[in-house]
Order: C-alpha cells, then structure tokens, then sequence
C-alpha cells in the first residue's frame, strides 16, 4: 500500500512539473531532476516509460534540448529512449490525453 501511494505521489509531482515546466530550453534542468529522482527513488516500480512517453509527446521543443544536453555514456541518455504509444501512457498515468486542455477551459 506505501508503495502505491509513493507512485501516486510521484505521479503527481510529474503532473505539476508538467503543468508548470515551459517547452524550452529553461525546462531541461527540472525535467532531468525530476527523472533522476525518480531514478533513485525506492518506492516501487516507477512509470518511467510513462514518464519518457509524456514527456516527448508534451514537451517536445524542451525533451530535443535535454536530449543534446545529457552524455549518450549517461544512464539518464539510455532513460530518454523509452518509448510506447502516448494515449497508453496516459491512460496507465490516470490521464486522459487531453485533461490539461480540459482543465484550462
């Protein structure tokens, strides 16, 4: 049971930094905290891909700019080529692959 409220936790935290992180260059530095924390983190089995997929599918100008940042030896660099159909990834995150349009109306 800890464990999944720790994954829904950082499921949530995901979703704010979404929500709040900009499609640019000025997001790669919250985006790669993010992962490696979420790397490090003990608490269960981790959305990772999930996390990878969204990431690429919503932030597509600021993933290009972290993917040139980070060393392709990196453990971060070999993360960022997880991939799997976006609206899986949503629906495995509880999202619906259009919430935060739906949210702003």
């Amino acid at each position: 049971m800890d464990d999944q409220l720790g994954r829904q936790r950082v499921i949530d935290q995901f979703r704010k930094l979404l929500d709040s992180m900009p499609n640019d260059k000025a997001g790669v530095i919250a985006a790669m905290d993010f992962i490696y924390e979420a790397m490090r983190n003990k608490q269960g089995v981790l959305p990772m891909t999930e996390f990878i997929t969204v990431l690429k599918h919503d932030k597509p100008l600021m993933f290009q700019h972290m993917r040139h940042a980070i060393a392709p030896t990196s453990r971060l660099y070999f993360v960022l080529q997880l991939e799997m159909d976006v609206q899986e990834a949503y629906r495995r995150l509880g999202w619906t692959a259009n919430s935060d349009e739906e949210g702003e109306s």
